[in-house]
């Protein structure tokens, strides 16, 4: 599968798994926002410190540059 490649390509690559264009990649990374926001108690052990689960939810937030084609 080829997916545009710059910081949405991981979002993308679900998208198109999912049935959907890869310009639903938004819907995904808000899908996923959600998830650990409403379960975060559930994640939380997971990402070992309150510090760590907060510094992935920042990084979260949509990227402003963009690469070449990744190949998948």
């Amino acid at each position: 599968m080829n997916v545009k490649g710059d910081d949405n390509c991981g979002y993308q690559v679900v998208a198109r798994h999912l049935g959907m264009d890869e310009v639903n990649h938004v819907l995904v990374r808000r899908a996923l926002i959600h998830e650990l926001k409403t379960n975060k108690g559930d994640y939380l052990p997971i990402f070992c410190s309150e510090e760590c689960f907060e510094y992935i939810m920042n990084g979260l937030h949509s990227p402003t540059n963009s690469g070449g084609i990744v190949y998948i």
